[in-house]
């Protein structure tokens, strides 16, 4: 996932990119999205760490997605590695059953045949969270939610989130440098600190653990950690 700090990234991205990987990115703007709400004036809730998305928040979540997505691509594209932003065709979603959310996107389905085109044509992808109904309504989706069913899709055998701390924080915002989900989910889900958003992603990463092959691997680092994930990673 794409957090703030876009020349760390893009430099990680295309050292990956260089050494024979094919990088997929999710990106989110949650800060990024706040702060142009707050410039608006426009307040927002939340429900178990998703933003409650109005028809006004929609549209200034889709064009933030758009600028962040761009600004990754461009800073790529200072390095050499052509990027291409993806804001649409990936998730097919309908909206979410959990009430007041508005139009916030629970997936149906992950179409990959537009990521395999850009790495096929020599693009590295660049997808933004927003998914679209049957009937073409556009809607927000959690970048968590939409990293892990595109995971489920394409079965990678390295994934990784980027958050600004660098991992799991604990009762004294230390990062705790090593967790085992299999053993220790049900303990830290019921923790008090792991609340909101990164209740959802510790939720996401178990969820995501029991789907996919046992030789994967989910860590949570941060943009100028990323190179060092190379560890459990084969280009070929």
């Amino acid at each position: 996932r794409l957090v703030s700090r876009i020349d760390e990234l893009a430099s990680a991205l295309a050292f990956l990119w260089r050494v024979g990987l094919c990088p997929v990115v999710v990106h989110g703007a949650g800060p990024q999205l706040s702060r142009a709400l707050d410039e608006r004036g426009v307040t927002c809730d939340w429900i178990n760490g998703q933003r409650v998305t109005t028809p006004e928040i929609l549209g200034v979540a889709r064009r933030v997605f758009q600028e962040e997505g761009a600004r990754l691509a461009d800073a790529l594209s200072r390095l050499d590695v052509r990027a291409r932003p993806i804001t649409s065709g990936v998730f097919e979603a309908e909206r979410s059953d959990v009430s007041g959310l508005g139009f916030v996107g629970r997936v149906r389905r992950v179409d990959t045949a537009v990521i395999r085109s850009a790495i096929d044509g020599g693009h590295l992808p660049v997808v933004s969270p927003l998914g679209e109904t049957g009937s073409g309504q556009i809607l927000n989706i959690n970048a968590d939610v939409a990293t892990s069913e595109l995971t489920r899709a394409l079965q990678p055998r390295k994934v990784v989130f980027l958050t600004p701390t660098g991992g799991l924080l604990d009762d004294r915002e230390r990062v705790i440098p090593a967790v085992n989900l299999a053993e220790d989910y049900e303990r830290l889900a019921a923790e008090p600190w792991v609340q909101g958003g990164m209740a959802l992603k510790l939720s996401q990463i178990n969820d995501l653990l029991a789907g996919l092959d046992e030789g994967a691997s989910v860590s949570i680092t941060s943009p100028e950690h990323l190179a060092q994930e190379l560890d459990d990673a084969d280009p070929h």
